[in-house]
């Protein structure tokens, strides 16, 4: 017959049981989150050089924060998947590899000229961060950017 010292022990066995699934789940969903925005920003120049440091440079900006709880290490960047001219910049400016610990942010401005390198990729689609472990996070470029870039493209012409 069970006795009230029993009935304690087959309580604290239960409660036991769930802490430990409960810190399991927690071990296998504690990942790295990462939240990306896309943004048209344009730069002025505090000494202007050129005609075009008087007008401004204008930038697709990726944002990048680092809202998990622990740190990640940011490797790579592209536009649709094409490791570009701006994956080498990065590298060359020390932007990156980039270690952001939890609650950190990078910013990473693609100049708009520099696009015009590359006709193929024509207006961008998407933005691409990768971290050390090759996990590929993905950013689809807003359409009303898009819009704003295929029309500032069509004025340059």
């Amino acid at each position: 017959m069970p006795t009230g010292i029993d009935a304690v022990g087959i309580y604290a066995a239960i409660v036991a049981t769930i802490a430990v699934a409960w810190r399991i789940f927690e071990w296998f969903n504690d990942r790295t989150h990462l939240r990306l925005k896309v943004d048209y920003v344009s730069k002025l120049s505090l000494k202007p050089e050129t005609q075009e440091d008087k007008l401004g440079r204008n930038y697709l900006q990726l944002k990048v924060v680092n809202i998990g709880r622990r740190p990640i290490t940011l490797r790579d960047t592209s536009i649709d998947r094409e490791l570009c001219v701006f994956n080498a910049a990065c590298h060359k400016e020390g932007i990156l590899p980039k270690r952001l610990e939890p609650g950190e942010s990078l910013s990473i401005d693609y100049q708009l000229k520099r696009l015009e390198v590359m006709p193929a990729l024509g207006t961008p689609k998407s933005l691409y961060i990768v971290d050390a472990t090759d996990r590929v996070y993905t950013k689809k470029v807003p359409a009303r950017i898009r819009q704003w870039l295929a029309a500032e493209s069509e004025i340059e012409k």
